[in-house]
């Protein structure tokens, strides 16, 4: 994921263009809930900054799956297993935020990491507390 982010970055146009739909949809009188899973985290943060003082603190919410980033603008679900999140803590203590969820080893999902095999996985607890937190921040 890393890897392909930095051979290929969001240029500015990608910027624009999702500043339009937060525009459009604060126009439109919405409320905003932005759910980001892994990478997402990186670019729902700044969304968040950006339509909050459009809409206002009541109208927008996040919520955070496997974030890969210490910067949260809400709640988050983080797996013990998941190997990719637990990779990027070589940059060091603080690096990302930590584990709050414990999930079982499955066979289908080695990287534990997923978002429909791990994080929405109905056999595992980290759907409940994903619905949970999305019901929350509605």
């Amino acid at each position: 994921g890393w890897s392909l982010l930095l051979s290929n970055p969001p240029t500015t146009v990608n910027i624009s263009e999702h500043r339009l739909q937060l525009d459009t949809l604060a126009a439109e009188g919405q409320k905003l809930l932005l759910v980001a899973h892994s990478q997402g985290n990186l670019f729902v943060n700044p969304a968040y900054d950006y339509v909050k003082p459009k809409v206002g603190v009541n109208s927008v919410a996040a919520v955070h799956i496997a974030p890969a980033s210490i910067t949260l603008r809400g709640n988050y679900v983080l797996a013990d297993i998941d190997v990719v999140i637990n990779g990027l803590r070589v940059q060091g203590a603080g690096s990302v935020p930590v584990a709050n969820i414990e999930l079982p080893f499955s066979s289908s999902d080695l990287s534990g990491h997923t978002l429909v095999s791990t994080y929405l996985d109905s056999t595992r607890a980290a759907k409940a507390k994903v619905s949970s937190m999305t019901t929350t921040a509605l």
